[in-house]
């Protein structure tokens, strides 16, 4: 017996809107943590650019606005009152303090990514990170973006040019220890120019896409068109 079978499309592979055969939470959702003055936002925001079928995710602060963010554009700006009050009611997968803010990520959007098939790229710090990586562990990957050298990430937090010499020092302090967390992540990519980085990180999706687990039905990518007898 010869059985003919249609050939893999490609698209059916790559595009997580047309796999039928896939978990119906078929999306990704990519963590990207760095130590301060690595580029993480800016390598994010490149990704995002380049894949408009890709999400960024917008946490909700405390902090005010800085010139230039809009609301539910870069961040979801609100008083400590109302996060508060959001947090006590489950409605942040995660959330965290800096320098005195709170920060926090609806778990909606998270949701309605993974529902969608979509890939949502995440900007946050170590313990953000793995409380994603905790709420949906078939789906979050951990990557941690290095900077190519120590003197590299110097100049680049110096370059800041609005941080005190003090600023820069805790910053460098924090960056250095921050380092010793990279073996709890999944990935690591160096960030010596944004195009490489992006490049390197496109790899690691398409190989998380490809991973035999996302497949329900095997056979349904391999349908049967004809039989003949030999």
């Amino acid at each position: 017996m010869f059985v003919k079978i249609a050939s893999i499309d490609k698209k059916l592979i790559m595009d997580s809107g047309s796999r039928v055969s896939y978990k119906k939470e078929e999306g990704l959702l990519l963590v990207i943590s760095a130590p301060s003055g690595t580029g993480k936002t800016t390598v994010c925001r490149a990704l995002v650019d380049k894949h408009p079928e890709f999400i960024l995710s917008i946490s909700a602060t405390t902090r005010a606005p800085r010139p230039g963010e809009k609301d539910g554009r870069d961040y979801y700006f609100m008083s400590k009152d109302e996060f508060l009050r959001k947090l006590s009611q489950g409605y942040f997968v995660e959330h965290t303090q800096i320098y005195g803010n709170l920060y926090g990520t609806p778990i909606k959007g998270v949701k309605e990514a993974l529902l969608s098939g979509r890939t949502m790229v995440f900007d946050i710090d170590f313990a953000g990170g793995h409380s994603i990586k905790k709420a949906f562990p078939d789906y979050a990957v951990l990557l941690y973006l290095l900077p190519p050298s120590y003197e590299t990430l110097h100049n680049r937090i110096i370059s800041r040019g609005k941080d005190s010499p003090k600023e820069i020092e805790n910053r460098l302090a924090s960056a250095y220890n921050e380092l010793q967390f990279v073996h709890d992540y999944d990935y690591f990519v160096f960030n010596d120019t944004v195009p490489q980085a992006v490049s390197d990180i496109e790899k690691i999706i398409f190989a998380e896409k490809s991973r035999t687990y996302r497949i329900e039905k095997p056979l349904t990518l391999f349908p049967r068109e004809d039989k003949h007898s030999v």
